[in-house]
């Protein structure tokens, strides 16, 4: 014989419902625990990316901005990739700086070029600074040339260079303005000491020979002023005027224009 049990059809399901709500329960825990634990796991992992990529977008807005330091990520991906970039973006920023440095400097006699002479005029001129131009010209350096040749010619001209560096103060903006002639614009300094700096330089070219074996000498004009009211071009065209009256009275001598 067999004994048979009957239970209606809603207890049944009333069971496991009960068995189905403790077994969530049993599982929410630990459930959330895991969940939470893949956040935190994801977000370390997604971290150094996240990091990496507002670092290149910061960079590629304004190429000046801070590289990021290199620290080591226990994910080998992550680690490599992060050294990848670091290196990438530096060799970006170096290059940057090579370019600009090269767009602001005379290639031969590593002096400012004219762009770099106007960028502090301009910036002088907003401020209504006082400074002073000094124009100097190698007199007859076209002789040079012909004489001794263009090699030697360059040569003369980075004497030329070195002379003026080396009797001018750091602060002051020495500029190849374009084949022979050379300015240097003087912040803070009126026509008469500007007068003083041109006659240091142009001593030390007349008491130094040059690679052409003997020494060469300048013409000098000097300019002052107020930016503020006078503009580069102004002051460029007063200087010249000064260097042409030093020309015309026997060269190798320095002119204050007539203000």
């Amino acid at each position: 014989m067999g004994v048979v049990s009957q239970s209606p059809l809603s207890h049944v399901y009333d069971k496991l419902k009960q068995h189905i709500r403790k077994l969530i329960l049993y599982m929410l825990v630990p459930s959330l625990v895991l969940l939470a634990f893949a956040i935190r796991l994801a977000r370390k992992l997604a971290n150094p990316f996240v990091s990496l990529a507002d670092a290149v977008s910061r960079f590629s807005q304004d190429g000046r901005a801070v590289i990021p330091k290199y620290r080591y990520h226990w994910n080998r991906e992550a680690d490599v990739l992060t050294k990848t970039i670091i290196h990438a973006m530096s060799s970006v920023q170096e290059h940057t700086d090579q370019l600009s440095q090269a767009a602001m400097t005379d290639p031969l006699t590593g002096l400012a070029n004219r762009r770099t002479l106007e960028s502090m005029a301009q910036k002088w001129r907003a401020e209504g600074d006082l400074y002073s131009v000094i124009l100097m010209d190698i007199d007859h350096f076209k002789l040079v040339n012909d004489r001794y040749g263009h090699k030697v010619g360059d040569e003369v001209l980075k004497h030329v260079a070195n002379r003026i560096t080396s009797s001018t103060r750091l602060e002051d903006v020495c500029c190849r303005f374009g084949g022979e002639e050379f300015v240097v614009l003087q912040r803070q300094s009126e026509a008469v000491h500007a007068f003083k700096t041109a006659e240091r330089i142009r001593i030390a070219l007349e008491s130094t020979p040059s690679p052409a074996g003997e020494p060469v000498t300048v013409s000098i004009g000097v300019a002052g002023g107020r930016a503020s009211s006078n503009s580069l071009a102004d002051m460029l065209q007063l200087a010249d005027q000064a260097l042409y009256r030093a020309k015309h009275e026997g060269r190798n001598r320095t002119v204050i224009a007539d203000q």
